[in-house]
């Protein structure tokens, strides 16, 4: 089927092995290739003089195109059935004369029976048997609108799994409804996205109910406008009729359509059509997400399918990202459960074991210094105990200090840990060096105290893995993130040839401080090089100051 981009065969013949006179010729093999092509083809094919004054011969499908039998088309003047309008032909002999193999359409063609019929053809000029002759493919519109139509859906269905994996990497619900929203409506020129959300479980994620994207298109900022100024709502029947049927549908032509309240607002807006589809959630329609355009949308059922099932996916994400949350929030329950714990017992601790420990200790000074009368072996079990009473009393300020420091809510981050690496460091023998700004302001609660559980994490590991004698901790603060080092000596038990060693590995604490830091919305590593292991962690404060002010509105709505 000779087309633009294809070379039309060059067969050489001595006669034209058309027509009743050549019909028992033997051709070569050249020749029986271009006549297999010019019989079988789906289009019409013409074959006219190089004047194109005449048919020389035509294939069957022109004979079912233009209702003629093959001896009425040879005695046919080509002007009469190819082009009834004396431009279209002259824009057909032009484009043959120069040769430029492109096609023109909605030729008017003229049906045997004198109907018009419009269809876009290609002509061509070929060389036969050492002549020039103009071949004209014929083509019915709709079959090259449909392939068009057909290859802009294929190109939109990548588009589509493109945008849903740019959904699943967004950080929240909401982004990634916005996200398909702005994709979609900048592709396709549209001037303006709306989601309106249903589900109550994605509005308890701080969803808001209804998510606005205006495009790149020129009426958008109108349609803002107009928006913004009426506060604009969709008629209660136009949820109903997508609830009902659960599929994406298109309303094209607002005038005339009943349900829309707002029509004349549309229309002063420019707007002529709408696409809504249905995300569903779990099997329910959680949301529906529209799309406005100023032009009809003239999309077939295929398109219409293709936006079913991004939706679709979208609830597919929005499921799996509300069980991510859920999963977040659980673990930051356990987490303050755990912390609440922590700061329960280093108080009982401290103020009552502690306390009786001191007066066991008192209590044995008293006999101490009353003990003339006692044997040697009383004074050795009374000396014994006295020691052991004083080792108990430092061990449990010092235990109760590691489950929960006070000076980290008195004193703030920077001198907690400069009082925590003192004292580790005078415990385990290794000489550990903190840098850090004086200060800093003071941050939320639950990231200071990520912090220092990680940095508690970081040099215990260090001391119990490393076999190293020294450790840096490095603090830096700035206004939209913190970043936290700990590095030591690499030896023994740590291979260095292995530098994508998960977290996890190395234990409960680890994994616990991997899941505190990403729950802020930040990143932990651990590098492990031939001399060196580096614990890194990356936090934003953004997130932290969220999540400390939801919980206070959590715990009192009136603050």
């Amino acid at each position: 089927m000779p087309h633009k981009g294809h070379a039309i065969p060059q067969v050489e013949l001595r006669s034209l092995p058309y027509g009743p006179a050549n019909s028992e010729r033997q051709f070569s093999p050249n020749d029986d290739l271009f006549r297999k092509i010019f019989q079988s083809s789906s289009d019409a094919i013409l074959l006219l003089s190089a004047t194109a004054s005449e048919f020389l011969d035509h294939n069957p499908r022109a004979s079912a195109t233009f209702g003629y039998a093959r001896h009425e088309f040879l005695h046919l003047p080509p002007r009469r059935a190819i082009c009834t309008l004396k431009d279209q032909w002259e824009m057909l002999l032009d484009s043959v004369r120069n040769r430029r193999d492109r096609w023109l359409r909605g030729m008017g063609c003229r049906h045997k029976s004198g109907t018009i019929i419009f269809r876009d053809v290609l002509p061509s000029v070929v060389e036969l048997g050492g002549k020039c002759h103009v071949l004209a493919t014929i083509r019915d519109g709709r079959q090259r609108e449909l392939a068009e139509s057909l290859r802009e859906d294929a190109r939109f269905m990548r588009f589509s799994n493109a945008v849903i994996a740019g959904a699943a990497a967004a950080s929240t619900i909401e982004h990634a409804i916005r996200f398909c929203l702005r994709q979609v409506c900048d592709y396709t020129r549209l001037v303006f996205a709306h989601a309106h959300i249903f589900s109550g479980r994605i509005l308890a994620a701080r969803v808001p109910v209804d998510i606005w994207h205006f495009g790149m298109h020129e009426r958008a900022e109108s349609a803002k406008a107009m928006i913004t100024a009426r506060r604009f709502s969709f008629p209660e029947e136009w949820y109903s009729h997508i609830l009902t049927n659960s599929q994406a549908v298109t309303v094209d032509e607002f005038e005339g359509q009943p349900e829309f309240l707002e029509k004349i607002e549309l229309q002063n807006a420019g707007l002529n059509s709408v696409l809504a589809a249905p995300v569903l959630v779990g099997g329910e329609i959680a949301a529906v997400c529209q799309y406005f355009s100023d032009e009809p949308t003239n999309r077939g059922q295929l398109f219409l399918d293709i936006m079913a099932n991004l939706k679709a996916r979208l609830g597919q994400i929005i499921e799996q990202k509300q069980a991510d949350e859920n999963v977040r929030n659980l673990s930051t329950r356990l987490f303050r459960a755990q912390d609440e714990e922590r700061r329960e017992l280093a108080r009982e601790l401290h103020d009552t074991t502690a306390q009786n420990v001191a007066a066991i200790l008192m209590d044995l000074g008293v006999i101490s210094r009353n003990a003339n009368g006692l044997t040697d072996a009383a004074n050795q079990a009374l000396s014994e105990s006295l020691a052991l009473a004083r080792q108990s009393l430092q061990e449990l300020r010092s235990f109760s200090y590691l489950i929960h420091p006070p000076m980290l809510e008195e004193l703030g981050l920077i001198a907690a840990l400069r009082i925590f690496i003192e004292g580790f460091s005078q415990r385990s023998s290794m000489h550990v060096h903190l840098e850090a700004p004086d200060s800093c302001p003071k941050l939320a609660t639950r990231l200071e105290t990520t912090v220092f559980r990680v940095v508690q994490e970081g040099l215990t590991n260090a001391r119990r893995h490393s076999g190293s004698s020294t450790a840096d901790v490095r603090l830096k603060v700035n206004s939209t993130e913190l970043r936290l080092s700990v590095e030591n000596e690499t030896t023994g038990e740590l291979l260095w040839d292995q530098p994508d060693v998960q977290p996890g590995k190395f234990g409960v604490g680890m994994r616990s401080m991997q899941e505190r830091v990403q729950y802020l919305g930040g990143h932990l590593g651990f590098h492990i090089g031939k001399n060196r292991t580096v614990l890194e962690v990356a936090l934003p404060l953004s997130k932290a100051t969220r999540e400390e002010r939801g919980l206070v509105h959590a715990q009192n709505p009136d603050a």
